[in-house]
């Protein structure tokens, strides 16, 4: 598959000079097209807090049962707001993300987790976790749901796809948009709320995220940091 990664497209032009008098060598003259194809130009801002969202400290004495439930439930979930894609011209991209911590992703009960549709709202739905990283033995910290919510193209409500072929020219509008990784040379198109894929220059969203802890009896009781790290691509279609 042919990726295309250009938006602003050259104005073709016809260039030739023919004097009215001019002499023509064996009847012929040298027409030219030119022109220009130039990459897209897209800048793209991680929210207030360049992409990171900070759960602070956390000290198991003093947590309230309806906060966490080491290893069942969650943590209250965190938005990280104003994700942001700004391009100099319409554009058509997607999204595909990559999850930098899956190899420490806990296997653990789910059945509690947390999942946010693309308006936000939390739904029963049950999806792989993303990685926490390991404490200093080693030991799995947990894992989190991550989702996508609240996009907006050029200020109108839009929605992300299910995960599809870069050149696939059909989308369905995906009932949540999870951090996830897509597999393979797919991405999360974008588009209007009827289920076309469109273009834009502006593509604001949030980051949702709600973690869920391993026991403490089986983390290092020195402490442990969480770190979960997820790579965000856009892709130009």
């Amino acid at each position: 598959m042919k990726e295309i990664k250009y938006i602003a497209i050259g104005v073709l032009t016809l260039a030739c000079s023919l004097s009215a008098y001019a002499q023509i060598p064996n009847g012929s003259v040298n027409l030219k097209v030119i022109g220009k194809i130039s990459p897209a130009s897209c800048t793209m801002v991680l929210g207030a807090t360049s992409g990171n969202l900070d759960f602070g400290h956390i000290d198991y004495n003093n947590v309230d049962s309806n906060e966490l439930y080491i290893g069942s439930a969650n943590y209250p979930a965190k938005t990280l707001s104003g994700l942001t894609v700004n391009c100099d011209s319409p554009t058509l991209i997607g999204i595909s993300t990559t999850d930098n911590r899956k190899s420490s992703v806990l296997n653990m009960n789910i059945s509690n987790g947390r999942s946010y549709n693309q308006d936000g709202e939390v739904i029963n739905n049950i999806e792989p976790y993303l990685g926490l990283g390991t404490d200093a033995k080693g030991v799995a910290i947990g894992g989190y749901t991550a989702d996508f919510i609240h996009l907006k193209v050029d200020g109108n409500t839009s929605r992300f796809s299910d995960c599809m072929a870069q050149d696939s020219e059909t989308a369905k509008v995906a009932s949540y948009a999870s951090a996830n990784d897509c597999p393979a040379g797919q991405v999360r198109k974008v588009l209007d709320t009827s289920g076309n894929i469109i273009s834009g220059k502006v593509f604001t969203w949030d980051y949702i995220v709600s973690p869920m802890l391993n026991t403490p009896d089986n983390l290092d009781p020195a402490g442990w940091s969480m770190d979960g790290s997820v790579t965000l691509q856009v892709v130009y279609l």
